[in-house]
């Protein structure tokens, strides 16, 4: 049987309000005034340094940029902050269709395997897909799976690891990354909607 691997992050999962959340917390501790959910993540997608974003609460401290950094890293993977995130409201339906005809892999790259774990069995996903969690090379990950027919995933962590190893690569833009940067990484397809999976395949 075939293999489908979904990416969880931004494919599987909504990881705007998480990725907001932070922020703002990390700059009201630090005395800054965050900009709206409405500025700052069009920025987040289009992949504008985050020096820039920064910059527009007048965070332009070296110092407080390096604490920015550490401390949005630290708390990405912190289980108070991933119990934000929210299925897609197309996840349920496509993933149960798709399992009628092929293997379904939930292939996401985290470092808090503990914390991930609960994140999908909490989210109901286990019972359409299989989980590996990897902490290195997404790459070899992939290679390793049997069967792989496609990588469905939202950044080029997804999408060019796929290309490499000749299979399918279905970008979708609900992510972390717009149409215009997920062009530039030559997906063999862009899709709006995990639930237009299902028409390309």
């Amino acid at each position: 049987m075939k293999t489908i691997a979904f990416d969880l992050d931004g494919t599987l999962v909504d990881v705007s309000e998480r990725d907001y959340r932070i922020y703002c917390d990390i700059l009201q501790k630090l005395g800054y005034k965050p900009v709206s959910k409405e500025v700052y993540w069009p920025l987040r997608r289009d992949v504008t340094d985050i020096h820039n974003i920064l910059a527009l609460s007048n965070l332009v401290s070296s110092e407080d940029v390096d604490t920015f950094l550490e401390q949005r890293k630290a708390l990405m993977e912190e289980w108070d902050y991933l119990s934000i995130d929210k299925l897609f409201e197309d996840v349920v339906d496509t993933l149960s269709y798709l399992k009628k005809k092929y293997r379904l892999l939930i292939l996401t790259k985290r470092y808090k395997t503990k914390e991930t774990e609960k994140q999908i069995t909490e989210l109901g996903l286990r019972q359409y897909a299989d989980v590996k969690i990897v902490t290195g090379n997404k790459e070899e990950a992939m290679n390793d799976i049997k069967g792989l027919f496609a990588m469905v995933g939202d950044t080029e962590n997804d999408i060019i690891p796929a290309n490499k190893i000749g299979v399918k690569s279905i970008a979708v833009t609900t992510g972390i990354r717009n149409t215009e940067k997920l062009k530039t990484y030559c997906p063999s397809v862009i899709v709006n909607s995990l639930r237009e999976v299902i028409q390309y395949l």
